[in-house]
C-alpha cells in the first residue's frame, strides 16, 4: 500500500459560531506547536444558499468573515493560515476536502445533541466517521486553551485498541502530555488477557517516545462507562480524552457506540479525539504522524 503524503495541515470547519472559535483556537495552538499550518473551511451547503438567497448574508460576507478569522490567526500565533468555501454538505464536504488537502487533522466544533446549527452533536458523527484523519472535537469551554497536559487513553481488550496510539503519541510528544491508561474491567480471563496486552503495548510504545505514563487500577477507576471516563477526566483536569469509532462485521460504514457518542458531548466540554481504524495500519503510521514529512 501507497503511503499518502500528508501536507502538515489542520483542517477546521468553521459556521461563525462560538463553538467554531473555539476550534479555530485549538486548531491553531495545534499547529503552532507542531509546525503545521491552519486551512479553514466553510461549507455553503443548502441552509447557507437559503441565508444568501433570502439576503440574511452573501458569499462576498462569508470571504469577508473568513479573511478576518485568518488575518486574526496570523497575527495571534504566527502560523500560515488560509480558508476556502466548498458547496456541498458537511457530511462528505469536510472528509472529502481533508482527503484532498491531504490534512493530518480535522478539529470541529460541536453543540452538543441539540440545536440545528451547521455542525452539531449527533450530525458531527457523521463527519467524525467518515473523515479520512482523526477528529478531535470540541465546545465551547470558557477559559484560556494551554494545550493538553494530561491525556485520557482509554484501553480495552480488542486490536483496532492500537489504532488510536499513533495518533495520541503525535499529540503526546507536541504538548509534553503526561497519558493515562485507563483500562476496561472485566471478569472474563480472555478479555482480562487482552486488556492487558494492550496496557502493555501502549505504556512501552508511549515511554518509548518518552511520554509519561500512569497507569490506572481498574477496580478504582475504568473505562466501562463514560460516567467513569469522564469523571475520571474531571479528576484529572485532563485536557483531551482519546476513543476510537469501530466498524461492524455486517457495516461497511464506522460506527460510533453510545458510551463514545456521550463523552464526545460530554457536559464537562472536554475536547475528544476520535480516531477511526487504519486499515494497513503498521505500513501507514509513520505517513499519519503529526510532524511526518
Amino acid at each position: 500500500m501507497k503511503e499518502t503524503k500528508y501536507n502538515n495541515l489542520i483542517l477546521v470547519p468553521t459556521d461563525f459560531t462560538k463553538q467554531a472559535e473555539t476550534a479555530i483556537q485549538h486548531g491553531a495552538l495545534i499547529a503552532k506547536q507542531s509546525g503545521y499550518s491552519l486551512l479553514l473551511i466553510h461549507v455553503l451547503d443548502g441552509k447557507s444558499k437559503s441565508k444568501i438567497k433570502k439576503g440574511e448574508t452573501s458569499e462576498d460576507e462569508l470571504n469577508t468573515k473568513l479573511e478576518a478569522a485568518v488575518k486574526g490567526i496570523k497575527a495571534s500565533s504566527g502560523i500560515e493560515a488560509a480558508y476556502k468555501v466548498v458547496p456541498g454538505d458537511i457530511f462528505s464536504s469536510i472528509g472529502n476536502v481533508a482527503e484532498e488537502e491531504k490534512a493530518n487533522l480535522i478539529v470541529m466544533g460541536t453543540h452538543g445533541v441539540k440545536g440545528m446549527q451547521h455542525v452539531l452533536g449527533a450530525f458531527a458523527l457523521k463527519v467524525i466517521t467518515s473523515a479520512p484523519v482523526p477528529t478531535i472535537v470540541v465546545q465551547d469551554k470558557p477559559g484560556v486553551l494551554e494545550g493538553y497536559k494530561t491525556i485520557i487513553y482509554p484501553v480495552d481488550e480488542s486490536k483496532e485498541n492500537k489504532h488510536k496510539l499513533i495518533h495520541t503519541i503525535n499529540l503526546a510528544k507536541v504538548f509534553g502530555s503526561t497519558v493515562h491508561l485507563l483500562p476496561r474491567k472485566h471478569t472474563d480471563s480472555a478479555f482480562i488477557k487482552g486488556t492487558t496486552l494492550n496496557m502493555g503495548y501502549s505504556r512501552k510504545n508511549l515511554e518509548k517516545h518518552g511520554i509519561k505514563v500512569v497507569e490506572v487500577n481498574a477496580d478504582e477507576y475504568n473505562s466501562n462507562s463514560h460516567e467513569s471516563v469522564m469523571h475520571y477526566a474531571s479528576l484529572q483536569n485532563s485536557g483531551l480524552v482519546v476513543i476510537r469509532s469501530h466498524k461492524e462485521k455486517s457495516v461497511k460504514e464506522y460506527l460510533v457506540g453510545p458510551d463514545s457518542v456521550k463523552i464526545i458531548n460530554n457536559v464537562s466540554g472536554t475536547a475528544v479525539m476520535c480516531v477511526n481504524p487504519i486499515e494497513n495500519l503498521f505500513k501507514v503510521q509513520s505517513a499519519v504522524m503529526l510532524g511526518s514529512k
